[in-house]
């Protein structure tokens, strides 16, 4: 067959040689062999020359520099003059030349073949092969699986490996327009195949371990970090630019400026600097409510899914500004990796006792820095078991990657839980997208909400995976799934919030006569794991109390509404706030019998429903509403139409004035405002869902649109 080899190579003189070698032994041997010196230091260039092969030197570095150096060459050609196929191949060694022939027989065979497609490009799959042990360390398999995966689930296609070794007839290679100068190369060819339906196969090929020189990627950590990110940006950026255009202009460029304004704000804005937020989350609010003008091509679910999770996909890599939180989930995980329980011990004591007894902590998995950023150092833990489980995976993914004794000390493990929120926001938006049914466009306010991508992914809150555990449950139930259980129960042991949904379903059951096996199997894992954090928790529990729900509830207000009314009311008559704490939860206690009781009666509320409404009553009554407790709420107020949810989402951004004083002085005028506009807001949409339900209740203006 006529085919030349292209051979991308830096610093490779040592192991060019018997490459070449290899390469003139085999039994068909290409025509011509491409050597590229990729500014090379030591002598590649001048070995290569030496050995009779076409010598191009590109000075710029990049292997998909050195690829398309050598791609030009052969276009340059005259069309008689060009090979029929090329194959491409690295210069170190570590791939068998006796596999081309492997890689030329499927050409071969598509061409005697009349019931199949003829095969334009072939990619040797070192998964599919048999790697020699070492060859492929744990970085670039964990890369090469994620990355296929994302291809089959966006394009459908069916690759295991983004091997080196592969080939393709010369025109076609032509055709597909190759950009990428570096690491996105071969994830490029392979997704272009993808996008424009080219037929492709993959055979199994060998790899070997490096015999001579140094890896330029899997031998560092640096390479391999950056060789993931650039492959995983040019998977997303090649589908949008192929996918979205199709779509509607206007979204897209709306897409792209906000895109910008999160990168930005999370690389250079921290919360001190709230007037600056708020004026950033205003810019924000408004690019989301500018409403579609859908053409037919529009699919609303399909665009806001995949941009919410290209929007998302920068922050991974950035350290939060906004939250110091995130240093004592990764402190609390290490701490159990090291053996103690972050429910017994405070990290203070935890400190002491590694300083006053260093030698046995040598291979400490506590990174002891962790300990001065921590904003609760007296405080034992209070989190639910499943946020102290991802963080230990994100920790153990961390140090896989980077290390244990990285210098890069808590980025490691904040890249591994960002991982993680990362994949849970990708359900999120899923599950969304599937219960929103024919209202997908809402999906928007969701995917693109600055509140929920800057204090989720953004700042590591935990209220993320709490809401995948809730839609699942709202999606599972609806089947009923006997699995919508253990996903209430998963949200329960995140944070406890979805407690408030447990007498809800317990009356439905009732009315509706459900099957008690039914309902034991959606009842006792919440009961159980709720049960097992009590367990946790309970030799300290009146310390823990005391430092942690005593704490909000007697003397921490934040942006609450209600209780700065009773404060009001109560210095009035000269009794001091702070032993009224336990009031504050009687007073919920009975409004919450309350909403259940008037609920119960009303057999068309939904479950979504009646979280709604019971989260608004803790909010209304709490002593503490941080920003990130509204993304449960503002999602399940997006399935339920709500646009007041979307108004709280902005408005509770105001409580960053909360932090523009060292000493955290709360701003009175602002919170007022915002409560009053936030209520007016609900009395309107209240009124105007009466009004239309009142007379013909057109789609328009209907409450279950929020446009």
């Amino acid at each position: 067959m006529n085919y030349w080899v292209i051979i991308p190579a830096l610093d490779e003189e040592e192991s060019l040689p018997h490459t070449i070698s290899k390469l003139l032994d085999l039994e068909s041997s290409p025509k011509n062999i491409i050597v590229v010196d990729n500014g090379s230091s030591d002598n590649t260039f001048p070995i290569a020359k030496e050995l009779g092969v076409i010598a191009l030197q590109e000075p710029n570095r990049g292997y998909g520099n050195a690829c398309l150096r050598g791609i030009d060459y052969i276009q340059n050609l005259n069309f008689k003059e060009r090979p029929e196929y090329l194959v491409f191949m690295d210069a170190d060694g570590s791939d068998d030349p006796l596999d081309i022939a492997k890689l030329l027989k499927p050409f071969q065979n598509s061409e005697k073949s009349k019931n199949s497609p003829r095969i334009e490009s072939v990619i040797g799959s070192r998964v599919l092969g048999n790697p020699e042990k070492g060859s492929l360390g744990f970085v670039q398999k964990s890369g090469n699986w994620l990355s296929c995966f994302l291809l089959k689930i966006m394009l459908r296609a069916r690759f295991t490996d983004l091997g080196p070794l592969r080939a393709i007839r010369t025109e076609t290679l032509f055709a597909l327009d190759m950009q990428d100068k570096n690491y996105g190369w071969t994830v490029e060819w392979q997704t272009k195949l993808a996008l424009r339906e080219i037929p492709y196969t993959e055979v199994a090929v060998n790899y070997k371990n490096r015999k001579l020189g140094k890896s330029k990627v899997s031998g560092s950590i640096k390479g391999s970090v950056l060789a993931g990110i650039k492959i995983l940006s040019t998977i997303f950026t090649l589908y949008v630019k192929d996918r979205l255009p199709k779509m509607q202009r206007a979204p897209w460029i709306r897409f792209l400026f906000i895109a910008h304004l999160f990168a930005f704000t999370s690389l250079f804005v921290d919360k001190s600097q709230s007037l600056l937020l708020i004026l950033i989350f205003f810019v924000g609010f408004v690019i989301l409510l500018i409403p579609d003008k859908k053409p037919q091509d529009f699919k609303p679910g399909t665009f806001y899914l995949w941009t919410g999770i290209l929007i998302r996909f920068p922050l991974i890599f950035i350290l939060p500004l906004l939250s110091d939180d995130f240093y004592r989930t990764i402190w609390d995980a290490q701490v159990i990796l090291q053996g103690f329980n972050p429910y017994s011990h405070t990290p203070s004591e935890i400190f002491t006792l590694i300083q006053t007894t260093p030698s046995e902590y040598m291979n400490s998995w506590i990174h002891l820095p962790y300990y001065e950023k921590l904003n609760s150092q007296n405080f034992h833990s209070f989190y639910p078991p499943l946020q102290h489980a991802f963080t230990v995976i994100a920790v153990l993914l961390g140090n896989l990657s980077f290390g244990n004794f990285s210098n890069l000390g808590p980025y490691k493990s904040m890249i591994g839980l960002k991982m993680i929120f990362f994949i849970l926001e990708w359900a999120n938006l899923y599950f969304l997208r599937r219960l929103l049914k024919n209202r997908t466009h809402n999906l928007k306010y969701y995917a693109w909400n600055p509140l929920i991508i800057m204090e989720g992914i953004g700042n590591l809150h935990f209220e993320i995976p709490l809401t995948t555990g809730l839609l699942l449950f709202f999606f599972l139930n609806k089947r009923n799934s006997y699995y919508s259980g253990l996903s209430l129960a998963s949200s329960i042991w995140v944070k406890l919030t979805p407690i408030l949904l447990l007498p809800f379903l317990i009356f439905k059951w009732i009315q509706r006569k459900t099957n008690p096996s039914r309902m034991a199997a959606v009842l006792i894992p919440s009961f159980v794991f709720i049960g097992i954090w009590l367990g946790l928790i309970w030799n300290n529990f009146a310390t823990q109390w005391n430092h942690g729900i005593g704490l909000y509830s007697h003397s921490f207000e934040f942006f609450s509404s209600f209780n700065r009314l009773l404060r009001i009311a109560l210095s009035y008559f000269n009794i001091a706030y702070s032993d009224t704490g336990l009031w504050v939860w009687v007073i919920f206690l009975f409004a919450y019998l309350l909403l259940i009781l008037l609920l119960a009666k009303n057999k068309n509320s939904s479950l979504e429903k009646s979280f709604f409404l019971s989260l608004s009553l803790v909010f209304f009554f709490s002593p503490v509403i941080h920003p990130w407790y509204l993304i449960p709420w503002v999602s399940v107020g997006i399935l339920l139409g709500y646009r007041s949810s979307i108004v709280g989402s902005f408005l509770i951004l105001s409580s960053y004035t909360y932090y523009q004083t060292e000493n955290y002085q709360r701003y009175d005028i602002v919170v007022w405002i915002a409560y009053i506009l936030f209520f007016t807001f609900v009395a309107w949409e209240l009124y105007e869902h009466k009004f239309n339900r009142n007379r013909s209740r057109s789609n328009s203006s209907s409450i279950r649109n929020i446009h």
